[in-house]
């Protein structure tokens, strides 16, 4: 209309506009829902659907990427292996119901006490993985004794038998993979199981 065409009825550039308006609202419709199916799931993909944290996917690809980001800033990295004690007891005494929920809970004290740059992950069943980016042995051992403090009060506070058992090595040389470093967290984690559980040994390599 402000263009000077004519039109045989005012109604056409009405309808016009309704229509590419209508379709406009329709796409962009079509589009966030596709955008939040997306999301859901990469979410799925990559994140453990009881805890939320990152599964072991999730894990072995960022935990590959911040090696290499330690290798090329010359930082150190800290990697802890958490098992859960008495876990089974917990399940077999109160049923898998509560055996999601302590997971659930240890979960959500592991992401509240570690650093936005760090890196927290289910590996499956009652174990745990935390990487520690650009940190040394004193900030491990406070960030990794908050941890442990905090879930000692929480475990007290609802009643359940649960400690943990954990391994740690601050990395200053990396290989390059993945495996052989979980494997010497891994090993660390379980002497603490073999000499009474409950406890943490944090080695500097």
């Amino acid at each position: 209309i402000l263009s000077g065409l004519t039109y045989d009825s005012v109604y056409i550039p009405i309808w016009n506009t309704m229509v590419r308006f209508g379709y406009f609202i329709f796409h962009t419709y079509l589009l966030s829902r596709l955008l939040e199916t997306i999301k859901i799931v990469q979410d799925s993909a990559f994140h453990d659907p009881l805890t939320k944290v990152a599964n072991w996917r999730y894990f072995e690809a960022s935990s590959s990427s911040l090696i290499k980001s330690a290798i090329r800033e010359n930082r150190k990295l800290s990697m802890a292996y958490i098992d859960v004690d008495n876990f089974k007891e917990i399940n077999d005494e109160y049923g898998h119901g509560t055996g999601d929920e302590v997971l659930i809970c240890l979960a959500t004290i592991f992401k509240e006490e570690i650093r936005p740059q760090d890196l927290v992950a289910r590996l499956g069943g009652d174990e745990f993985s935390i990487i520690l980016y650009n940190t040394n042995v004193e900030i491990t051992t406070e960030i990794m004794h908050r941890i442990i403090s905090h879930v000692k009060v929480e475990m007290t506070n609802r009643n359940w038998n649960i400690t943990l058992s954990v391994g740690v090595v601050v990395f200053s040389l990396f290989t390059s993979s993945l495996g052989p470093m979980l494997k010497t967290v891994d090993d660390l984690m379980y002497e603490v199981k073999k000499n009474g559980k409950n406890n943490i040994i944090i080695e500097e390599q």
